[in-house]
């Protein structure tokens, strides 16, 4: 081996046997599809790329073992995708630090709901927007945060959807776990990329109904037959009238695709800052609480001082109120 050799970066060798990797993978699709080459070289080709998987699956045992860091299989083959904004993603092998906002915006501003079968450009995006509405509205109504609310509503089809296609209900129940489990993947790393817990079992559910929602308002204003019927495959699905009320006229002349992403950014940006200001505030006062409650101020009621009211005591550290609530 060389003195060149030795310095070449772990960069070069990766990206080198990625092209060997495509390569191979471009011969054996051009010998499937020549009968005369196929019998003879075929079970030669796939020994072959059955090897090389194998020699990766080996070397990711051995970096597991030592602790070194892994290259997804899908970084080696270069399967990527690119971003609006530029950059490259792996569905396979997501990565925070790779999520670019700007760049799903703008996807989910262009990828039509309903298999595109709708009257209008009808956009992910719009649609995770009209769910926001409908989910904090609900919250303010339940007791649910809507700040916790209208985060996870605003990108409950966003990590999924940019990077994936959009499938239909009736068709993802068909779909592979694979494909599932990609999509929880891309999930995890906008969550993680925004710094956001997965959604309460609470936040869950009251987005998931505004989901129902804004779908059973969306079959019946959005197709251009009416002899469709959504209580076909919508059963139960009730929208509230004071949801109906409050948003009558969303169905109408379709927005652009730049104002549906910048609608969503400024959405999302501010039910961010919203979210992280609640938790500084909640922790200030947890914090407050917990010093006033280590404070002894003579004569005074123990339960009033943690909530910043300093009452005489009557008797064992509680003023007359606390003592016969």
């Amino acid at each position: 081996m060389s003195h060149a050799d030795v310095e070449t970066p772990d960069s070069a060798i990766v990206m080198r046997l990625a092209d060997v990797l495509r390569e191979v993978r471009d011969l054996a699709d051009l010998i499937v599809t020549r009968a005369h080459l196929n019998a003879p070289v075929g079970p030669w080709l796939q020994q072959a790329i059955l090897g090389v998987i194998q020699a990766h699956e080996a070397a990711e045992g051995a970096a597991v073992e030592s602790e070194a860091p892994l290259i997804h299989r899908a970084r080696m083959l270069q399967d990527y995708i690119w971003t609006y904004g530029g950059g490259r993603f792996y569905p396979q092998d997501p990565k925070p630090e790779e999520v670019d906002l700007t760049a799903i915006a703008h996807s989910m501003s262009q990828k039509c709901r309903w298999t595109g079968h709708t009257k209008r450009l009808y956009s992910v995006g719009e649609h995770s927007l009209h769910v926001a509405e409908i989910a904090v509205l609900l919250a303010e109504r339940s007791g649910v945060s809507p700040e916790q609310v209208a985060a996870h509503a605003l990108i409950h089809d966003a990590g999924r959807e940019a990077y994936l296609p959009d499938v239909a209900r009736p068709v993802a129940a068909y779909l592979d776990a694979s494909l599932s489990a990609m999509a929880e993947a891309c999930q995890g790393a906008l969550l993680e990329h925004l710094e956001l817990s997965p959604p309460s079992a609470d936040v869950e559910e009251l987005v998931k109904r505004a989901d129902n929602y804004a779908l059973r308002l969306e079959a019946e204003a959005l197709f251009p037959h009416e002899d469709h019927d959504p209580d076909d495959w919508l059963r139960g699905v009730v929208v509230p009238a004071e949801v109906r009320e409050r948003f009558p006229a969303w169905y109408g002349e379709a927005p652009t695709c730049e104002s549906i992403r910048d609608q969503w950014m400024v959405a999302l940006t501010a039910a961010i800052k919203a979210l992280h200001e609640r938790a500084v505030a909640d922790a200030a006062v947890d914090c407050w609480k917990d010093t006033a409650a280590k404070v002894e101020v003579p004569d005074t009621c123990m339960v009033c001082a943690v909530e910043g009211k300093y009452v005489k005591a009557e008797s064992d550290g509680l003023c007359a109120g606390c003592l016969g609530g």
